[in-house]
């Protein structure tokens, strides 16, 4: 882990909201995608990424808006 290097300032600033870097983020530097990817077992619940991923991001955003009183 040591060896990543630091995500640039300007590869975030692209993204509009903080739950977006993050899943970007995720996808980069623990390979989040093709871990999720994996085939559940039988009986698992399982979603789509991309549906995952929008959860997320809107779960993530959610919580900053609540934090801040927004």
């Amino acid at each position: 882990m040591t060896d990543e290097q630091p995500i640039q300032e300007s590869e975030l600033i692209k993204n509009s909201t903080i739950g977006q870097d993050f899943i970007e983020w995720a996808e980069c530097y623990w390979d989040l995608k093709n871990k999720y990817d994996i085939p559940s077992k039988s009986g698992e619940e399982h979603a789509s990424f991309d549906f995952t991923k929008k959860t997320f991001i809107w779960k993530i955003d959610d919580l900053i808006k609540n934090r801040l009183g927004i």
